[in-house]
Order: structure tokens, then sequence, then C-alpha cells
């Protein structure tokens, strides 16, 4: 049996409103959105350093997934929750596999 993982963000700012969307962050750095029948596309990189701080820099995401393009700082990073935060905002991903 072979599991597929992605990511769900199950909190923006407090919002579930994207819990039903999965994440998928592909190793060439194209970011894809999936759920409610479409597909959501963007780009995603990192930078810096665990002493400075990492960061996760997401762009080119449109309509409600907009609220997602920031550099956000990685403020929890684990196997299957991290937690991003930019200014007073905050994204919190979990990994789920079926």
């Amino acid at each position: 049996m072979e599991f597929e993982c992605y990511w769900v963000a199950v909190s923006v700012d407090g919002s579930i409103a994207f819990n039903d969307f999965a994440i998928q962050f592909n190793d060439n750095q194209d970011l894809l959105i999936e759920g409610g029948g479409a597909n959501y596309f963007g780009v995603w990189s990192t930078f810096g350093n665990p002493n400075d701080g990492v960061y996760l820099v997401i762009s080119q995401l449109e309509n409600n997934f907009s609220v997602f393009n920031s550099e956000w700082l990685v403020v929890e990073c684990g196997a299957d929750r991290i937690v991003l935060v930019d200014g007073d905002s905050e994204i919190v991903i979990e990994r789920e596999c079926s």
C-alpha cells in the first residue's frame, strides 16, 4: 500500500476556511493547492538559517489564496506540523497522509 501525503492549512489566523485544500510543496519549488474542484498554482522558496531564522516565501497565488503570499518566519517545524508567522498573521499547516 502506498501513501500519498500532503499539507493542510488547519488554521489561517484562526480560521479553518482552508482546511479542505491539499497543499503540495513540489521539489521544483512549484506550489500546488487542490480542492473544491480546482487547482491553484504558486511558487515557494526558503532562505535564512537556524540561528537567524528560516523563512518560507510563498508567491504568485491568486484569489482567496493570496493571503498565503508573504515571507513567513518558520517558528515551528516538525515532520507533521509547521507554524509560520508574518507580523500578526499565523498559518498552521499539518501533514496528512491517505
